[in-house]
């Protein structure tokens, strides 16, 4: 289990570092590696979180509040993850989506604290190990300020920033919206020349 989340929590990480420099293909790394991630601690934060594996899955001895604190504490990892992954990608509702899996993350992070004090038990290491780091993640990007990240990845492209300021400016205006879309394929097709002169050198 650990080895899965390791592969995709690189991947993830490497997508994102790649994708502020405009690498290809890494919007699509991005959205796969967050999908999995996501249904990975949705499905499998009991197993992971308890040191558990596939074979020893249905071996008693655990607590019917410690599988409801493993639960809980899938769910606002995967639902951090969605909202990071909104965030990121610009699509609708992303700051609400990682605002509302912040809020999730206070109450596991505090509360696994304060039982891992108590117990010293490992699970809720691994609890606030994951929330914090995805805590200080999705913090990182709450606290930028709306469209850094766009003007940073788009900084070589200034008519693209324009563009996609005045469609958000007036959203329900489709020609603005168009003017978007044009100006994003022009990127791309400057990014494939740029591509084709590197492999020709």
């Amino acid at each position: 289990m650990k080895k899965v989340e390791g592969t995709l929590l690189v991947i993830l990480i490497l997508s994102l570092i790649l994708n502020l420099f405009l690498v290809a293909l890494t919007d699509v790394l991005i959205l796969m590696s967050s999908i999995l991630l996501s249904f990975f601690y949705f499905l499998f934060a009991y197993l992971l979180l308890n040191g558990r594996t596939l074979r020893n899955l249905f071996q008693p001895g655990l607590k019917r509040s410690r599988i409801l604190e493993s639960a809980l504490a899938g769910v606002s990892f995967s639902y951090g993850i969605m909202g990071l992954l909104f965030t990121w990608l610009h699509l609708p509702g992303g700051g609400t989506t990682l605002t509302i899996g912040m809020l999730l993350f206070v109450p596991v992070f505090v509360f696994s604290g304060f039982r891992y004090r108590a117990s010293r038990d490992p699970f809720y290491k691994r609890v606030q190990g994951r929330t914090l780091f995805f805590g200080v993640l999705g913090g990182l990007l709450l606290l930028l300020p709306e469209g850094s990240i766009r003007n940073f990845k788009y900084r070589d492209y200034p008519a693209y920033l324009e563009a996609v300021k005045e469609a958000e400016a007036n959203p329900s205006d489709k020609a603005l919206w168009e003017k978007v879309d044009r100006e994003a394929q022009k990127i791309g097709k400057r990014a494939a020349v740029s591509s084709q002169k590197q492999d020709a050198k």
